[in-house]
């Protein structure tokens, strides 16, 4: 005989699936573990996240915050030499990367205070790196100081004369380039390095910036010299060659 009751049970519940009903929770099998209700969310100590990371780039923090370069990843096991207050050699790249990271970060969101502690931390370790200067000129921009923003332009202009570009060659497999369906602006880090072309004078990215605030301080003379002075550093730089090109047309109506 056909089971009556098992037939009204099965129609109920599939009209209770069709009309939306909430059904209550499946009972655990008897003997399974019943699963935990206190059990608090896992959260990411971010002071401890960030010590981490000091101490993988060689950095250490004072009780006041202050970060402190201690230790060479070129040799883990020999600690950074002074020599009358002055620091032997330089710090590698990556650390001044890192430094100029987070400043950025910092200033995209308005801490001025925080990036420009980065920033000088970065010209502590590297005089001869651009990047921390043009980042302190902005902080100064912002500020409203432009004569401050111009000095520290000019400093980094004198001190930062050694850059150069880096020559890319052709993709090594074009097949992935296809098959990644990659476009030609996008990011070309992977592309082999062939070699590296020095600059002819100093860094350019200095000299353009410090041509725009001489540009928006009516200087043009002033400006047009410092663009040039620019494309002869790198002929390669188009961000020079662009403001040059605007000033001459819309501002000298050459």
């Amino acid at each position: 005989k056909p089971n009556v009751g098992k037939e009204i049970a099965d129609a109920a519940f599939n009209a209770a699936i069709n009309a939306g009903v909430p059904l209550p929770p499946r009972p655990a099998p008897s003997g399974a573990q019943q699963p935990a209700t206190n059990v608090k969310p896992q959260t990411v100590d971010r002071q401890l996240t960030r010590m981490v990371e000091d101490r993988i780039y060689g950095y250490s923090r004072d009780p006041t915050g202050s970060l402190q370069y201690q230790t060479s990843l070129q040799d883990p096991s020999r600690a950074i030499q002074f020599r009358e207050g002055v620091r032997l050699g330089k710090a590698l790249t990556i650390n001044i990367d890192r430094l100029v990271h987070f400043a950025k970060k910092d200033l995209s969101h308005g801490r001025l205070e925080e990036a420009q502690e980065y920033y000088t931390k970065a010209i502590e370790l590297d005089p001869t790196d651009g990047r921390a200067y043009l980042g302190l000129s902005r902080i100064a921009q912002r500020r409203g100081d432009l004569e401050y923003a111009r000095k520290l332009l000019k400093e980094g202009i004198a001190k930062c004369t050694v850059g150069f570009v880096e020559v890319k060659g052709p993709r090594r497999n074009e097949s992935l380039k296809k098959k990644n369906s990659m476009s030609d602006d996008e990011d070309d880090d992977d592309l082999p390095t062939l070699g590296t072309i020095p600059d002819n004078g100093p860094n350019p990215f200095l000299l353009q910036a410090l041509g725009t605030l001489e540009q928006r301080s009516g200087n043009l003379s002033g400006a047009e010299e410092l663009y040039l002075a620019a494309v002869r550093s790198r002929p390669s730089h188009a961000a020079a060659w662009v403001s040059l090109g605007q000033l001459r047309t819309k501002e000298l109506r050459q």
